[in-house]
């Protein structure tokens, strides 16, 4: 496991839990994770576990629970903005702490070991957010079986890694899980049916493990955030044939919400433990439709990709 080394360093990182662990300087704890903050009494605060921490939801998730009085354990697979929004953090709420983490949800032993330093240099984690994923876009005739499985390893069993990371911790703590779903898990619109299967499945888990979940006293939330002024749609994708679909998927900007607004409502529906929350009113309406009148989506969906497809025929005659 390419994360051995990691794992077996960090268990001599447990003595050093309680002490003050500098003045708002990165420390640097392996070559793949760092610390920054001075809180003197760890322990003290609670933590929030935050993957796709980097940019985004996840980033704006960060600033919200800093906010909150949390300490924050956060990865992503970009490590220099990590650091960036751990300096950032730590500069507007100079009592928080926020250890990073370079790591891909993809690999279990990845997020194990942030979870060891989780507790070594912070607390055991009282909320978990699921937040790192992907948006694959294509048709079918489009989509390689490659970019389905990816698909599915970052935005399903990514989450299944991050929750197993932390579930003991969740258990000590009756702690509280964030799954960040889509829209599309419910509303799956043309050209989108590898991201739209891979949302229907965070649903599907979300469902099941608030049951397995609520017997211990820990809440799981279904959070489907709608269009948001994010950089998601636009980001640079592992495959550059769908980075260049996605440059033809852009949303109105009316329809999208600011990201902070985003944060603030995902962390209220977690704090008060709802089962799910939508946080747009256009992502409300159109799990509405779909529920109630699934004739007239369906219709709707026929009439959007015989727009698209005019759209393309249009362009290739220029």
């Amino acid at each position: 496991m390419k994360f051995l080394c990691l794992l077996v360093m960090t268990l001599f990182l447990f003595p050093l839990q309680g002490k003050a662990m500098g003045l708002c300087e990165i420390q640097i704890l392996t070559q793949h994770s760092f610390f920054v903050g001075v809180n003197a009494n760890p322990g003290s605060r609670p933590v929030a576990f935050i993957t796709g921490g980097s940019a985004g939801i996840g980033k704006a998730l960060a600033f919200e629970y800093a906010k909150r009085g949390y300490d924050l354990s956060l990865s992503a697979r970009r490590a220099d903005q990590l650091d960036e929004v751990a300096r950032e953090i730590t500069e507007m709420f100079p009592e928080a702490s926020v250890l990073g983490t370079r790591a891909d949800v993809r690999y279990e032993d990845e997020l194990l070991a942030q979870s060891i330093l989780t507790r070594a240099y912070l607390n055991s984690v009282n909320v978990v957010i699921a937040n790192a994923g992907v948006a694959v876009s294509g048709n079918l005739s489009e989509l390689s079986e490659e970019e389905f499985r990816f698909q599915f390893d970052v935005n399903v069993f990514g989450l299944r890694n991050t929750i197993r990371a932390v579930h003991e911790d969740l258990l000590e703590n009756r702690g509280k899980v964030g799954l960040i779903g889509s829209v599309n898990g419910i509303v799956a619109f043309p050209n989108s049916g590898a991201y739209s299967a891979s949302k229907a499945a965070v649903r599907a888990m979300a469902d099941s493990w608030h049951g397995e979940y609520a017997p211990h006293g820990v809440t799981v939330t279904h959070i489907l955030p709608g269009f948001t002024e994010t950089e998601f749609r636009q980001r640079e994708s592992h495959f550059q044939n769908t980075e260049a679909r996605a440059e033809n998927d852009r949303i109105p900007t009316f329809l999208r919400q600011p990201v902070a607004v985003a944060a603030r409502k995902i962390v209220n529906a977690i704090e008060s433990g709802r089962r799910q929350r939508i946080l747009t009113f256009h992502g409300n309406f159109g799990v509405f439709l779909e529920k109630y009148f699934p004739s007239l989506a369906a219709f709707f969906k026929v009439k959007i990709e015989a727009a698209r497809l005019r759209s393309i025929e249009q362009d290739s005659s220029l």
